[in-house]
């Protein structure tokens, strides 16, 4: 874990210099993994590190110095009036989502956690997620869930297009068609069958779901991958 955080402040949180590119960000050590900005003075923007170290075991949870940080950016961003606040971390917090080439890691405590009524009792609007390499749009509380994006060796490699309006969002996920090819050795990674050696993508994104989410947390018309999500057992 040290080393990936570190890599990932050194290309994400961090400028050629070595100075963090965010301000506001948590003491402790998520301080160069987790950060919060406004794009624009109508969207808060927070990013979190989900995975806690403790005596050398890893847990999807906050520490306390990243949690308190996030109740005050909250306040902040309420007292500041602005309309849509956007919650990032990687691992999904509701369930059931549907999964593929994942563990289907999430949340410690789920709804019940300390961070989801965080969540619910300080207005945030999004929490995008990822880890489970599929789409599942949750509304719980006030509160949507978004977990997309994914793995390109599994299929389904998408990313999400948000257009903020002052009374709502529309959301709309794109996929890309992805193909894979063993002609030749596959790639080394932690997994015995590795990576496949040949990946490409093919044609442009195309839409495989939409829904608007309105202030007071109602995610409404919705298609696709974004309708309601039942397990079928």
């Amino acid at each position: 874990m040290p080393d990936f955080e570190a890599a990932f402040a050194a290309y994400f949180t961090q400028g050629p210099d070595g100075r963090p590119r965010y301000d506001d960000r948590p003491g402790g050590k998520h301080a160069l993994q987790a950060y919060a900005y406004r794009p624009v003075p109508s969207v808060q923007v927070v990013t979190l590190d989900v995975f806690d170290t403790v005596r050398g075991a890893v847990r999807a949870r906050l520490d306390d110095a990243q949690m308190t940080w996030l109740r005050s950016v909250l306040r902040r961003a309420r007292a500041d009036g602005v309309p849509w606040v956007i919650v990032q971390g990687h691992t999904p917090v509701l369930g059931p989502v549907r999964v593929r080439g994942s563990s289907g890691l999430q949340y410690d405590g789920g709804r019940r956690s300390e961070l989801w009524r965080v969540f619910r009792d300080l207005g945030v609007d999004l929490y995008l997620c990822g880890e489970v390499h599929d789409v599942t749009a949750i509304e719980r509380d006030g509160v949507t869930q978004l977990s997309h994006g994914g793995l390109y060796q599994f299929g389904l490699t998408n990313f999400l297009l948000a257009d903020v309006y002052a009374d709502r969002l529309e959301l709309q996920l794109r996929d890309f068609d992805v193909t894979h090819s063993d002609r030749d050795p596959r790639l080394w990674e932690s997994r015995p069958a590795g990576i496949p050696s040949t990946i490409g993508v093919t044609g442009p994104a195309r839409t495989i779901g939409t829904a608007v989410l309105d202030p007071d947390g109602t995610l409404r018309d919705r298609t696709g991958i974004l309708l309601p999500y039942t397990p079928t057992r």
